[in-house]
């Protein structure tokens, strides 16, 4: 029972990331690229406290970018590669 409970735990999450500025494609691959992840999907993007989601659904990581700001040409569920 502890096994699964501390599997979940570490599969739950990469963490959070705050950037200064303005949250673009570019950043985004620049984080993946520091934690050699090759492929995520938005799965959420909260416009009002400038946070973005993203989930590698192959290897079940998920990461949180925080920013001044969201650029508008990014919508959930785009692919981001490296």
């Amino acid at each position: 029972m502890l096994g699964w409970i501390l599997a979940g735990i570490a599969a739950a999450a990469i963490g959070a990331i705050v950037i200064s500025g303005l949250v673009t494609k570019r950043q985004i691959q620049e984080e993946m690229l520091k934690r050699n992840i090759e492929e995520m999907i938005i799965t959420g993007i909260d416009r009002c406290n400038n946070v973005i989601k993203l989930e590698d659904w192959e290897n079940n990581r998920s990461l949180e970018i925080r920013g001044d700001d969201i650029d508008y040409t990014l919508e959930e569920y785009d692919t981001i590669c490296i």
